[in-house]
């Protein structure tokens, strides 16, 4: 399902979506309760306050709650995902391109 809304410049597009997702939610593997949070609204809200600086406890209210959105975070963080999702956007072709804008080489070290 494609989401629609776009309600903040840090909001992902469908396209950037579809790379980030597998790598923040890999499919999930046997028993348990699937989430009761809209996942992708979830990172939306992680960029929001990396590209803001916003305070946690201070996001606007159409944002999930951000003790839940802080777990994913933190595990997100621990885990290794956050450095995944990095070097798999810069390994992209939009990802080079960017790097070369900005003065740097292409591939990061």
């Amino acid at each position: 399902m494609l989401y629609k809304e776009r309600g903040y410049t840090s909001d992902m597009s469908d396209e950037q979506w579809e790379i980030v997702r597998p790598l923040l939610f890999p499919e999930r593997k046997g028993p348990g309760r699937p989430p009761e949070l809209n996942l992708r609204r979830v990172a939306d809200t992680i960029f929001y306050v990396v590209r803001t600086g916003y305070q946690w406890k201070n996001l606007p209210k159409d944002y999930p709650n951000c003790n839940s959105v802080y777990y994913y975070y933190g595990r997100w963080r621990d885990g290794g995902t956050w450095r995944r999702v990095n070097e798999t956007l810069l390994s992209l072709p939009k990802g080079h391109q960017e790097r070369e804008r900005m003065g740097r080489k292409p591939e990061h070290p």
